[in-house]
């Protein structure tokens, strides 16, 4: 989005997304909250001296910011927001469950937009000099698992049962699941900034964002019939109101500040 360039500028706008999303009573701001608490965890390891260089963490986090935003600009006023982020608006009408709306988001965003982030960021320099502080957000993210689980579980009550009956089987399992994310972003990244030409990096994007909207059009509409019954009882358990929603998340969040905040 133009004119963005700090972490607490793309913090401000992803408020607005959220406060315009409980008015609104759509779930655009589902995502928008995790992406949110996201970024906080990053501004506070760019403040704590957590990277190697926190001035290119820094660019780079807007960057990586600004294909969100400027894809969710892209949606409001009818614009093509690209294929993954299409599947995603698409559905913030649709009764899906609170922890379908976060993954296809985190698809689209950690999927593809980093990937394509971190080769812009990159430039003509060596990419694999941004390889160390790349991987650093993965313990980041590791960090926040917790709280998100404590956030979805506030809205959903057979989420947190679950949660509780499996102990930290599915931490892990969240886990891999970031760590293979940022693995498949990471591949996009090299092999864009390894394109020989504008049309080959065009080419590539063009297919990651199409397998990208695939998935996300997988984790909507699941061809397993045991998967669709899972989503659809979850669902029924959840809050339905998204200024509740986003009430009881900002709860969570206010709860572990103390861990984050620098």
């Amino acid at each position: 989005m133009e004119g963005i360039q700090t972490i607490e500028e793309v913090i401000a706008h992803l408020d607005s997304i959220i406060d315009r999303s409980v008015e609104e009573n759509n779930c655009f701001g589902i995502f928008a909250y995790v992406y949110r608490r996201t970024t906080v965890g990053i501004k506070s390891g760019i403040q704590r001296g957590r990277f190697e260089n926190p001035g290119r963490m820094e660019t780079f986090d807007v960057v990586f910011a600004n294909l969100y935003l400027d894809a969710y600009q892209a949606f409001r006023e009818d614009r093509d927001p690209g294929l993954s982020w299409l599947a995603c608006f698409e559905s913030a009408d649709k009764s899906l469950s609170i922890l379908q709306h976060v993954l296809m988001g985190m698809n689209a965003h950690i999927s593809f937009d980093l990937g394509v982030a971190a080769a812009r960021v990159t430039g003509d320099k060596p990419i694999y000099d941004l390889q160390e502080d790349f991987n650093r957000v993965n313990d980041i993210l590791k960090e926040l698992i917790d709280e998100m689980q404590d956030s979805i579980g506030s809205v959903s009550w057979l989420f947190k049962l679950l949660d509780r009956l499996w102990g930290n089987v599915d931490e892990k399992m969240i886990d891999f699941g970031i760590r293979e994310f940022r693995e498949h972003a990471w591949k996009i990244a090299v092999q864009l900034a390894e394109a020989g030409s504008e049309t080959e990096k065009q080419r590539l994007l063009k297919k990651y964002d199409e397998r990208t909207a695939a998935m996300n059009k997988a984790i909507q509409h699941p061809r397993n019939i045991f998967i669709r019954m899972a989503w659809w009882v979850i669902r029924l358990f959840e809050e339905k109101d998204v200024g509740k929603i986003i009430t009881r998340l900002r709860s969570v969040h206010d709860a572990s500040d103390i861990g984050i905040q620098p």
